[in-house]
């Protein structure tokens, strides 16, 4: 079936929701992961990545995982008063290699994309050669409280960054980075409930190229391990926690929600799918490693 992200004109706003707390919560989950993680701007860490994305994107599991995120950015869509990002200026905050970027683009959107990986920019910047895309890569981090752009854009992206903040102080200056841009703003961020479990963490690696494992003496901090590469830290920080630094950003209006795949795309696996691959659909529904937030000024 067609994917999610072809569809992204939508029809309907949900009602909004606001929450207020600055609570940390952690989940007491027994280590499994012995190997020392990398930085996430590390050259290494870069290619990883590249590898990865290529494997979703070209594999069989790349539908399950496309299907995933694209469904849930129509809703982040909805949430946000928006019917689509056609000739939307739209910064994609820690572009990476530029995946999410090249789909905006290709959606209509005016894309810039800024990453603090000299690498990942680079990468981006080589496959805008090849496909022709047109995306504004620039070298930026946007964890420094100064960073900017100098001028606002309609939409702000923040697609799997905010785990890498070590610090609650680092995750907000990244909030007040998207507000600094937008009135409106959109994240996928490793979820705080998320509990890595071993039988999930086998078939995400089977078939998505990389599974989650419990870093070492820790209860808030996960390993994402990419085959052929070393762990990846990600910190898990509560949905109260990221709904106080939108609201301290100044978004009057903010929300979550769990990162959720099409009706359509779940009968096709339940109809055609292996068995493994159902079985993972349905341990990702229960137990979502990706939460998804949004705030609106």
């Amino acid at each position: 079936p067609p994917s999610a992200m072809q569809r992204l004109l939508v029809s309907r706003t949900p009602s909004l929701k606001t929450s207020a707390g600055n609570i940390v919560r952690s989940c007491g989950v027994r280590s499994t992961s012995s190997r020392q993680a990398t930085e996430y701007d590390n050259s290494a860490i870069a290619k990883s990545f590249g590898h990865l994305i290529k494997g979703l994107e070209g594999g069989k599991a790349g539908g399950l995982f496309q299907d995933l995120e694209s469904n849930s950015f129509d809703t982040g869509l909805r949430r946000l008063g928006l019917d689509s990002v056609k000739d939307l200026r739209v910064l994609d905050a820690g572009c990476g290699e530029g995946r999410f970027s090249r789909r905006l683009c290709a959606a209509g959107a005016q894309v810039i994309g800024c990453d603090s990986s000299p690498a990942m920019v680079e990468a981006a910047r080589v496959h805008q050669q090849h496909d022709e895309h047109d995306v504004e890569y620039v070298l930026m981090d946007v964890s420094c409280e100064k960073a900017g752009l100098g001028h606002q854009v309609d939409l702000c992206l923040s697609i799997y960054v905010m785990q890498m903040a070590k610090e609650l102080q680092q995750l907000q200056d990244m909030c007040n980075f998207l507000r600094r841009h937008a009135h409106r703003s959109l994240v996928f961020t490793v979820s705080g409930e998320y509990i890595p479990e071993p039988r999930q963490s086998k078939l995400m690696l089977k078939h998505l190229g990389f599974q989650s494992l419990r870093a070492p003496g820790t209860t808030d901090r996960i390993h994402f391990v990419m085959q052929g590469s070393s762990p990846i830290t990600n910190y898990q920080y509560s949905e109260e926690t990221y709904l106080q630094c939108l609201e301290n950003a100044g978004y009057r209006q903010v929300g979550a929600y769990k990162l959720h795949g099409s009706e359509q795309y779940r009968d096709y696996v339940m109809e055609t799918g292996e068995n493994d691959e159902k079985e993972l659909l349905e341990r990702i529904s229960a137990n979502p490693h990706i939460k998804c937030f949004w705030g609106k000024a």
